[in-house]
């Protein structure tokens, strides 16, 4: 679990984490994501939906285009998770 400013979270996440999107398809894009880090990401997608981007892997999967997805093990303020706009590109 990290615990950080907004600005910071968001300055860890992007320098960890890589996306880049291999195809899109209507609202939906499939996405490819790196996790250089050494910790392992818990992502929310949607409601009923959440993966963990291991550390040090590279992961395919599909994410609504555009969308935001909520960073699960990273906290801003009282249990405020870190909330982020996926890349459009």
């Amino acid at each position: 679990i990290i615990m950080a400013k907004e600005e910071w979270a968001k300055k860890l996440y992007w320098a960890s984490v890589k996306y880049r999107i291999l195809s899109i398809d209507g609202m939906s894009a499939m996405v490819e994501v790196e996790n250089i880090s050494d910790i392992p990401f818990i992502v929310r997608k949607s409601a009923n939906e959440k993966i963990t981007l291991p550390a040090k892997k590279i992961i395919r999967t599909k994410f609504t285009a555009p969308g935001t997805v909520t960073i699960e093990n990273i906290y801003i303020g009282h249990k405020q998770n870190l909330v982020l706009d996926l890349p459009t590109e």
